[in-house]
């Protein structure tokens, strides 16, 4: 029963075209590192709890400049953004002012 009212269904209206679909956005260097860090920095977290007490110490300095350079590329990316922002301002205020 369903096949036929799909058949006569695409003979009287045809079958819908899809939609070509988006390329995925190209995401900057900066957020592929935050990322990247980001996961470094998590499986520096599951180490330190299963790690022994002579082990911890070396992973809390590598979590720390691990979070160092985290916070840095945070605020990079956060400039980045701040820049971009006031551009696009900037450029439709010279467009239509006031």
């Amino acid at each position: 029963m369903t096949g036929l009212v799909y058949t006569v269904s695409k003979e009287r209206f045809g079958l819908a075209e899809k939609k070509p679909e988006k390329p995925a956005p190209i995401i900057s260097r900066i957020q592929r590192l935050i990322k990247q860090t980001r996961k470094e920095l998590t499986s520096v977290k599951r180490q330190y709890r299963k790690a022994k007490e002579e082990e911890k110490v070396g992973l809390q300095q590598l979590r720390s400049t691990l979070r160092e350079k985290l916070s840095t590329l945070n605020k990079a990316e956060e400039t980045r953004q701040r820049k971009r922002k006031r551009e696009r301002q900037r450029a439709r205020f010279i467009q239509n002012p006031y």
